[in-house]
């Protein structure tokens, strides 16, 4: 009866040392789930179980530290971006004051911006076409005078095209000094294009009719 009494009391005693590491692993796999990557400080006369602590502490330490990193990759690409944002609005209000119309396109052939005075010289809503393909949303003769001089630049290998244009908008001839310029990135890649339109007043040139 004595050695029986001794087994049952080693049983439960047994499975008490199992199950209390068992049930604090499971509400700390459920801090886990929160976002709570808490160590388990427990042992266990079990080598198993002890391994099974283990293994959890590295993988909670693991996502901890992932978590703090991304979180903080966030934070730094939102501060960059609200930088960005804050540079891109004060070269909008620059670029809008100036007496020379500014128009640029990006790789992909996409209007990124247009400036007030490009818009009053050509005839142009900026709305319309600022996000879209040059080659959708332009006059045709427009895109056409476009093509032509990035054609002639990349034919001369410049980096820059001049030329004077003579266009009608609405009907009243304009003499136009146009210059194309390839925008490069701080390495030196091309990440674009930028069209500086001004008002002429003497020179050859080429009368194309808009």
């Amino acid at each position: 009866g004595l050695v029986l009494l001794g087994a049952t009391w080693f049983g439960f005693y047994l499975a008490r040392q199992l199950s209390i590491p068992l049930e604090q692993l499971a509400q700390a796999a459920q801090k886990v789930v929160k976002g709570e990557y808490d160590e388990v400080s427990i042992s266990s006369g079990a080598p198993e179980i002890n391994r099974l602590i283990g293994d959890f502490n590295t993988m909670t330490t693991y996502l901890g530290r992932s978590e703090r990193e991304i979180r903080e990759a966030n934070e730094n690409l939102s501060k960059t971006l609200s930088q960005l944002n804050e540079h891109s609005r004060y070269v909008e209000v620059v670029l809008s004051q100036v007496t020379t119309g500014v128009i640029s396109v990006n790789q992909e052939n996409i209007i990124t911006m247009v400036n007030r005075h490009a818009a009053k010289l050509l005839d142009v809503d900026p709305v319309e076409l600022i996000g879209k393909k040059a080659e959708l949303v332009l006059s045709k003769e427009y895109y056409q005078i476009f093509a032509e001089l990035v054609g002639a630049m990349r034919t001369q290998k410049a980096p820059t095209l001049q030329k004077e244009i003579q266009i009608s908008v609405k009907g009243r001839p304009l003499l136009l000094q146009m210059t194309v310029s390839v925008l490069t990135d701080k390495e030196g890649k091309e990440i674009g294009k930028v069209l500086r339109v001004t008002e002429s007043r003497q020179g050859g040139v080429s009368p194309v009719s808009l």
